[in-house]
């Protein structure tokens, strides 16, 4: 059996132990630190064996472990199952800063382990389509493009106090730039490396939260194209969308449609919203097994939170 370790069962944290399941059913052994006795009859339902001691956690010798918890506690965790040896697939963003992170960089190195930073994104049919057509080059060189995201943030989950999340508390890492700074990496991954030329991040709404609430990001690519992003936990209800504007024509997706249309032509992109998540699991799984860098290792995910602390550097905002 393949043994995962996981810190942070919250709604992504149960998402990976389903897909887990789903993927390697008897096959895989999960165990979960916890500090709380939140949703523990959830997890024992689901086979998850749960530890209080995080000594005792790693004594069982996992092999990988998750980590999903508040996204400021994602270096100190990582730290703590890269020292015992474990592959590490840890969810978005790295950090909320820089600190810890080279040591990490060292530990991981030294071990040589599997890294992955999950942004599922890039496993999702849309953007796997539009990254198709962008390298194919048969739509020409990109010139510029708008990427959106908007969703409400006390709106976003049924039956919970947004102002307790995460999200919503700068202290836990949160703020949009970093909680869905997944524009800002599958914007690297279609168009390559960006220059940041201007930024704002701060808070616009009245939401009761000390975290920001809007992103907006000018930048640049080595080849010239103008990227602009907007990230916002305002809009209602929610738009996720882009817009890319190519030497023959544009390419257009709305999370709203099941299509992406690339000049004349239009791409069925209908799938079931796990499935981008199954992906991502079954990549990470093989990369373990057969001892290969993920496609989004580390380093990658370092340079995502690079340019959103350079944002909010820009921008004024700590």
């Amino acid at each position: 059996k393949m043994k995962c370790i996981i810190f942070g069962t919250g709604s992504i944290g149960k998402r990976h132990i389903k897909n887990l399941i789903k993927i390697l059913g008897d096959s895989i052994d999960i165990i979960a630190y916890k500090t709380t006795k939140e949703d523990i009859e959830i997890l024992e339902e689901l086979g998850v064996r749960l530890f209080y001691d995080i000594k005792d956690a790693f004594a069982e010798n996992p092999d990988f472990a998750i980590i999903a918890n508040p996204t400021s506690m994602h270096v100190e965790y990582s730290m703590k199952a890269a020292e015992h040896g474990c592959d590490l697939f840890v969810e978005k963003p790295v950090s909320d800063s820089m600190k810890g992170i080279e040591k990490l960089r060292q530990v991981v190195k030294k071990k040589n382990l599997i890294t992955f930073v999950p942004y599922v994104l890039r496993f999702s049919k849309p953007l796997m389509e539009i990254k198709k057509v962008i390298d194919s080059r048969r739509m020409g060189k990109v010139l510029s493009a708008e990427v959106h995201v908007g969703s409400n943030l006390a709106e976003r989950h049924k039956d919970w106090d947004y102002r307790t999340s995460y999200a919503a508390n700068k202290s836990l890492g949160g703020g949009v730039s970093l909680d869905m700074s997944h524009e800002v990496d599958y914007a690297r991954w279609l168009f390559g490396e960006l220059e940041i030329e201007d930024a704002f991040v701060g808070k616009k709404s009245d939401l009761d939260m000390d975290a920001d609430d809007t992103c907006d990001i000018k930048a640049k690519t080595k080849d010239g194209a103008k990227i602009n992003i907007h990230m916002d936990y305002i809009e209602s209800p929610p738009r996720r969308y882009c817009r890319i504007e190519c030497e023959k024509g544009p390419i257009i997706w709305d999370r709203d449609s099941s299509k992406v249309k690339a000049g004349k032509e239009t791409i069925d992109v209908s799938e079931d919203y796990n499935e981008m998540f199954m992906r991502e699991m079954e990549h990470f799984l093989g990369c373990v097994k057969n001892r290969k860098e993920t496609l989004i290792p580390l380093e990658d995910g370092i340079r995502t939170l690079q340019l959103v602390l350079k944002a909010r550097e820009i921008s004024g905002w700590k």
